[in-house]
Order: C-alpha cells, then sequence, then structure tokens
C-alpha cells in the first residue's frame, strides 16, 4: 500500500509536469496571431489605399467608390491622394516589419510625415483661395485643403483688452525693425450670442452686430529665435499676437462689397506698397457666425460670445510690414483709412 501509494503521488508530480509544458507552445502561438493580425492589417491598408487612388482618379465608378471618393475630397481636397499614398506606405512598412525586412519601426518619420501631411493641407487651401474668393464653397467642392485644411487655416486666438488700441501712435515690438500688421475687417457685438441647441443662422449673427471696423492685427513674436519652438510654445505666444489697432467704423457695412478690396498704404513720401486684398472665407460674416456656433458647443464648454466683444475675421493681404515712427495712411479701398504711427516698443 505504501508503494503504491508513493507510485501514485510520482505519477501525480508527473501529470503535473506535463501539464506545464504546453506554456511554451501557447506562447508561440499567441505570437503567430499577434503576427498575422498585424500582417492583416497592413494588407488591409494597402488595399484601402489602392483603391483610394483608383476612385479619386475615377478609374472606377460606381455608387461606393464615388461616395468614397466624394469624402476624402471633401475632407482633404487635394490631399486626399497624398493621404491615399500615406495608408499605403504605412500598410508596408506594417507588413515589411512582420517579416522582418525592416528590422526597426521608423516612429520619428512615419510621425514627421503625418505632421507635415496635416501642415500641407492649409497650405493647399490658402494657395486655392487665390482662384476662388469663396473659400467655403471651393473647400467643400473638393479642392484645396479640404474642410480640414479649411478648419486648420482658420485660427481662433483670443486678443486681450489690454492688448487693443485706437489711439496714434501705437507702440509695438519691431519684426526686422519695422511693424508687423494684418489688415482685417472686425465686427463688434452689440448684443449676446449665447449657447444654444439650434446654431445662428447668418442673419441672426448679423442683428447682433454693432458695428463693422477697419481694424489691423499687430503681428510679433516675444521668442528671441521662434524658428525652432514647438507648435505649443506658438500657442502659448497667442499665435505670433501683439495687440489690435481698432480703426473707424464703416459706414452700412453689410451693403459694402466685402469680399475683396484695394490696399493702399502710404506714407509722407508717397505709395509705401499696394495690395489687391480678398477675405480669406469670402465675407467677414461667414467665420464670425462659425465662430459663434464653435464657442456655443460643448467643446468650449458653451461658452458663447458676448456684447461689446471684438471678432476679427482674416487678413485680407496675410502679414505685411510698415515703417516705423512714420505717419501712415493705410487705405481700404472704399471702405475708408486708418491714419496711424507705429512706435518702437521698449523692453
Amino acid at each position: 500500500m505504501t508503494k503504491s501509494t508513493g507510485r501514485t503521488k510520482a505519477d501525480a508530480k508527473s501529470k503535473s509536469k506535463t501539464e506545464k509544458a504546453p506554456e511554451p507552445r501557447r506562447r508561440e502561438l499567441r505570437y503567430r496571431v499577434g503576427v498575422r493580425s498585424r500582417e492583416i492589417i497592413g494588407v488591409l491598408l494597402l488595399a484601402l489605399a489602392l483603391l483610394s487612388l483608383l476612385a479619386l482618379s475615377s478609374l472606377t465608378r460606381g455608387s461606393l467608390s464615388d461616395s468614397w471618393s466624394n469624402l476624402l475630397y471633401w475632407l482633404f481636397g487635394w490631399g486626399a491622394f497624398a493621404l491615399a499614398l500615406m495608408l499605403g506606405a504605412i500598410g508596408a512598412l506594417i507588413i515589411a516589419r512582420t517579416q522582418n525586412i525592416v528590422l526597426v519601426t521608423p516612429w520619428r518619420s512615419v510621425i514627421a510625415i503625418e505632421i507635415a501631411f496635416f501642415a500641407l493641407l492649409p497650405v493647399l487651401t490658402a494657395f486655392a483661395s487665390f482662384a476662388d474668393v469663396d473659400m467655403w464653397r471651393m473647400t467643400t467642392q473638393g479642392n484645396g485643403g479640404g474642410v480640414v485644411g479649411w478648419g486648420l487655416l482658420t485660427i481662433v486666438a483670443p486678443i486681450f483688452a489690454d492688448l487693443i488700441h485706437s489711439h496714434s501712435p501705437a507702440a509695438v515690438y519691431p519684426v526686422d525693425a519695422a511693424a508687423a500688421i494684418e489688415p482685417e475687417i472686425a465686427c463688434v457685438l452689440a448684443r449676446d450670442l449665447p449657447a444654444r441647441a439650434a446654431p445662428y443662422t447668418e442673419d441672426e449673427v448679423r442683428a447682433a452686430v454693432g458695428e463693422v471696423r477697419l481694424v489691423l492685427e499687430l503681428i510679433g513674436c516675444r521668442y528671441a529665435d521662434p524658428a525652432d519652438l514647438p507648435s505649443v510654445e506658438m500657442l502659448a505666444d497667442n499665435g505670433n499676437n501683439q495687440g489690435l489697432y481698432v480703426g473707424p467704423a464703416i459706414a452700412h457695412p453689410w451693403q459694402q462689397s466685402l469680399a475683396a478690396l484695394a490696399l493702399t498704404i502710404s506714407g509722407p513720401d508717397g505709395t509705401i506698397l499696394a495690395r489687391d486684398g480678398r477675405h480669406p472665407d469670402a465675407h467677414p460674416l461667414r467665420p464670425l457666425a462659425w465662430l459663434a456656433n464653435e464657442l456655443g458647443s460643448a467643446r468650449w464648454g458653451g461658452r458663447g460670445l458676448a456684447a461689446g466683444q471684438i471678432v476679427t475675421t482674416g487678413s485680407y493681404a496675410g502679414v505685411l510690414r510698415v515703417p516705423l515712427a512714420t505717419t501712415l495712411a493705410i487705405r481700404f479701398g472704399d471702405l475708408g483709412t486708418i491714419d496711424v504711427e507705429f512706435q518702437r516698443r521698449g523692453k
């Protein structure tokens, strides 16, 4: 009996050891399943990239492919082709990684390419806007950088009350020994536009505007060497904004053509520069209506807009450099003129 019991214990130990033996095989199986799933993802990305390129090129027609290409064009505009190529490259990289053709995934390169792609979209939108003053229509038709590019180009940034000027001379931090300005049109709200469930229409937003004024956004960076700074640092610098100069009100603004105007900057010795200016959204009311609905959304905590706030709506000519210590007459076509002098702000 004793020997039999001992034999039984030995058999039990042997069985226990035998049951643990398959553990390495399970790990190997999980590894193979993981590799196989990554290969499948890589193949799917390659297939999606190929189908996207065919659909974007109109080489394949059908309700599904047409809907897919229309969605890509609407979202990314001309950048849809770059997106398809990027998806294919990522798929090929995943497959190469699983086959040990590529031993280390170059994540920095992948992230850099993605950042470059999204940085390209607003550039495409700005480039396309020169051919079509109605930026939103152009965007939704699949041109430029699509809706994503339009959104990235439309930047929302606050301007603090103590940086708003209305008297000349105005002190600024120089940029390359000059004052950097953006000629814009701003709307001054006469009543609140609080958050609400239904979006505001352009007519409702127009009714809330008390004045429409000529303004100059004052551009300047507080960093000594901004070229090497990340985007979050530039955001902390308030998007290169150092203030706002508020000029005269426009008479009967909604009866004026605000899509394009002739900009002329003159000094004591004559014309300094002249530009054919265009509003980036074709009309100042359009970005104001968008901002009222955007700030009223949950993303911004239902903040809304308040009476008395000044909302700038986009530069008509990008950033312009004008001389310091010079009396300037900045003419906005037939809308009016801002007379101002800029002086160097002390450190």
